[in-house]
């Protein structure tokens, strides 16, 4: 499988506009986390389940598209 390219020199599919990384936040009691990808969703604990990867958002500084990679 080839590898993902997440650099930060990065231009929009859509328009060609420069990306910017960032990360989607989860609001939680009392701040906020970045989201994770999961293969699945087991039941509420406060132990993070295996397997959950960083996501790395960039966001099309022109036309607003975002683009998410797990990794």
């Amino acid at each position: 499988m080839n590898e993902i390219d997440i650099s930060q020199n990065r231009k929009c599919p859509k328009c060609g506009g420069d990306m910017e990384a960032g990360v989607l936040a989860d609001n939680t009691y009392g701040g906020q986390l970045a989201q994770r990808w999961s293969k699945e969703i087991k039941f509420w604990s406060w132990t993070r389940p295996k397997g959950q990867l960083k996501i790395t958002s960039y966001r099309c500084t022109n036309c607003g598209f975002l683009e998410n990679f797990a990794k």
